[in-house]
């Protein structure tokens, strides 16, 4: 059974690794009724009390809605301008970034991580490093083969140690070394990630989530996505509140700033197409990278699709194919994760594959 106070693994398609403004956008009263119902149907049967819908066909946004309540407690609503935490959907962001790096000549892939000479120098920790960290590359970190540090009872990043981000990966490197030679296991690692943070601030010279808006998120238009913080009262503004029926584990106990690059952004469903957007490679907008870059890990594929989910979180952002792509976000979970991300996509894809006409706009261009 998943554990909700922990990020959810990446689900890749074809079995491959890898509060609010008063506006409201009214949904059609005939066009996607039918969606609408089947969605609101399943956050009701799944008590989660709000959501986000956004489609984007040929690189326009062709329908987005909101459904239920950002805060419950004052029957707030759920707009098109909410923004929802989006847990492990921060990966494949943070990937986007370490690879821009890599086309801009500042880093390579193969480039060693920790020890004398590597990117991160010995700035972690106060013991020697084993051989197996001081092999870790790059690539190791983005495609989950760092040897450790998996995403169950022992990941790092949800562990009672209310250590600053760099204290924490100090003491992980001095106390849990990788498990096993760097590069021949698959390992979803949190962690792992959390360390490609590090990478980008020490290579960029900026802070990670300064890089990462500059060069990835403003470039697609998106002026919106934040790095999420831990307290409801310190939510920012136009941010939902967040539930966890699922177990007596609060949202609020999460760290999301200490883990940014693993899963820490907030975002509208609509941030994240835009963000798909750049890195289709399909023709209607410039792409962020070369073509190289974009066939990296699962990018390269025609369907992938990445979840978020932690406590109070249930999020999906997908390519379904060369026309069409969405996301999904939620402010709450279920006790049973798996189904509703199963049948949240089943409900759009009986729309994409059951609708013979789609609207001719771009509602991009009215953001």
């Amino acid at each position: 059974m998943m554990k909700f106070f922990k990020l959810s693994f990446a689900l890749l398609s074809l079995a491959i690794l890898w509060g609010c403004e008063e506006e409201t956008e009214p949904k059609s009263e005939n066009e996607f009724q039918k969606l609408d119902k089947k969605i609101e149907e399943i956050i009701t049967r799944y008590s989660l009390p709000g959501a986000q819908l956004a489609i984007m066909k040929e690189e326009r946004l062709v329908y987005r809605a909101s459904y239920g309540l950002a805060d419950v407690e004052s029957s707030t609503p759920v707009s098109n301008n909410s923004l929802f935490r989006i847990a492990s959907i921060s990966k494949p962001i943070t990937a986007i970034g370490i690879y821009k790096l890599a086309q801009d000549k500042l880093l390579d892939l193969d480039s060693k991580v920790f020890g004398e000479g590597a990117i991160l120098g010995t700035t972690f920790g106060t013991k020697p490093y084993s051989d197996e960290i001081k092999s870790i590359t790059v690539r190791h970190l983005l495609e989950h083969k760092a040897g450790g540090w998996p995403n169950d009872g022992s990941d790092p990043m949800f562990l009672p140690i209310y250590y600053p981000q760099d204290q924490l990966i100090g003491h992980i490197l001095d106390t849990k070394p990788p498990s096993q030679q760097p590069g021949t296991t698959v390992i979803y690692s949190n962690f792992g990630y959390c360390i490609l943070g590090r990478v980008i601030e020490a290579v960029s010279g900026e802070s990670y989530e300064a890089y990462i808006k500059k060069n990835i998120l403003e470039p697609c238009g998106i002026t919106s996505m934040q790095v999420g913080r831990k307290f409801m009262s310190e939510k920012h503004e136009n941010e939902v509140n967040y539930y966890n029926p699922a177990s007596e584990f609060s949202p609020y106990e999460i760290d999301v700033k200490r883990m940014d690059a693993g899963g820490g952004w907030i975002a509208k469903a609509t941030d994240l197409l835009r963000f798909m957007a750049r890195i289709d490679r399909l023709g209607q907008k410039e792409d962020l990278l070369n073509e190289y870059y974009l066939t990296q890990m699962y990018f390269g594929f025609t369907n992938w699709f990445h979840t978020g989910g932690m406590a109070g979180t249930s999020a999906i952002l997908e390519r379904a194919d060369d026309n069409f792509s969405f996301s999904i976000l939620a402010n709450g979970n279920a006790i049973n994760f798996d189904a509703t991300i199963v049948e949240l996509r089943k409900a759009v894809f009986d729309e994409i594959n059951s609708r013979p006409t789609w609207p001719d706009h771009d509602l991009f261009d009215s953001q």
